[in-house]
């Protein structure tokens, strides 16, 4: 049996029944006649914070140069809350960012938001198909930036996964660059 809502409602489950369940096919043992709890969100319950790895690797390619390719392992905190998926991390030196918090939103597994705090501010949103205005705040001072997202791909659930973007970047409306960013979670 295969259920796709966001509540779990009671159930009756034989001993091998297959439950779709934090967006993972999971196999659940349980002596038949067992119920569920009933009527449960999606993300209440499901698993509290976690310690985890987070691996982020940036590729960026501007019209005719070289790809710059950054690669990051850091350790963060992965939570599910509301039904959306959160990876927190805070960045190094390394980003040239130090002092700043990013924390990652993967929503309905096909629109991501990053949001920086501390030192750097930003907030960027990144949907397959659709154009995203931010005011991305620096230490030089503030930049226009418009992303225009080509895919979004989360394979994110319980015990951590990843989370692929494919995007380009305007800033004051001229083409930067396209970005691939992935990052995995691992818990640790």
């Amino acid at each position: 049996m295969f259920f796709r809502f966001w509540f779990l409602a009671p159930a009756r489950l034989t001993e091998y029944d297959t439950i779709r369940y934090c967006q993972y096919d999971t196999v659940i043992k349980k002596r038949a006649g067992a119920r569920m709890p009933g009527k449960a969100r999606l993300g209440e319950g499901c698993f509290v914070k976690k310690d985890v790895i987070v691996s982020i690797s940036g590729l960026q390619q501007a019209d005719e140069q070289e790809p710059d390719k950054v690669e990051l392992v850091t350790p963060g905190r992965f939570y599910l809350r509301d039904g959306n998926y959160y990876i927190s991390y805070h960045e190094s030196e390394l980003t040239g960012m130090e002092g700043t918090r990013t924390t990652v939103e993967s929503a309905a597994r096909r629109r991501v938001s990053i949001t920086r705090t501390g030192r750097n501010h930003s907030q960027l949103c990144f949907e397959p198909g659709q154009r995203s205005n931010a005011l991305y705040q620096t230490e030089y001072g503030p930049l226009n930036v418009a992303t225009i997202t080509e895919r979004v791909e989360s394979c994110l659930g319980s015990d951590g996964g990843s989370l692929e973007i494919r995007y380009a970047v305007e800033i004051d409306n001229v083409y930067a660059a396209t970005n691939h960013l992935k990052i995995d979670v691992r818990v640790s």
